[in-house]
Parts: C-alpha cells; structure tokens; sequence
C-alpha cells in the first residue's frame, strides 16, 4: 500500500492578513496558523452566504486561558491556493454584518474569476 502524505495547499496572505496576525500574534506562531491552514484548508466552518467563506477560532498556545484569533480565509478547490484574508481577537469578533458578507462573496466571485482567467492564459500560452 502507498503511504498517506500530507498534502500542503498553497497559502496567499492578503496584506490586511499580515498586518493584523504581526499585531496578534509571535510570527512562530502565524507560522504555525499558516501551515494548519496549508494542511487543513477545511478546518473552518463555512460562513453562510459568503460564496464559502470559512472562520477558524486559532488558540495562539497551547493553554485554554491564552485569548485566541478568528481566522477568515477562502478555499475553493486544489487548483486555487487558499487566501487569508483577515484575523481578528477572539473577543473583538462578532458574526459578520449583512454588508461585510455581500463584500465576502464579491471577493470570492473575483478571486475566482482571476484565477480562471490566469489558468485560462497559461493554457492558451502553452506555458
């Protein structure tokens, strides 16, 4: 039998992403956020009408009194990397507002739509 190996998904980090984990968080341990996310692009919950949206609540140590980290992040499929979008203090976090989800699933539609129209060029191209 062929041994299971994990599978690393690609990870874009927006630049509100980074600005905020650097506020939040040590970089070991955006490190250690980035590559679960690498390893588990599924681990977050979907949020409804955002076009697939997910929310990860990320403990930033290993102790349960330590604050954690609201992660949102879209993953489409293997062939698009999944984007960090935002993070947010667990305590500062509440669910999403109607006009920030409209603005989510916009981001998605365009997200998508570029990658489709890269993947579209690098064919044609024979690249």
């Amino acid at each position: 039998m062929f041994s299971q190996r994990p599978y690393l998904i690609t990870v874009a980090e927006t630049h509100e992403f980074r600005k905020a984990a650097e506020t939040l968080m040590a970089g070991e341990e955006i490190d250690a956020l980035v590559e679960f996310l690498a390893l588990n692009p599924d681990g977050g919950d979907v949020i409804p009408d955002t076009g697939g949206i997910r929310e990860l609540l990320w403990k930033k140590s290993r102790s349960p009194e330590q604050e954690g980290v609201w992660v949102i992040y879209f993953f489409y499929d293997l062939n698009l990397p999944l984007y960090a979008i935002s993070v947010f203090p667990e305590g500062e976090y509440d669910e999403l507002m109607d006009r920030e989800r409209e603005g989510l699933r916009q981001l998605v539609e365009d997200l998508v739509a570029a990658h489709s129209e890269r993947l579209r060029g690098h064919l044609q191209s024979g690249a």
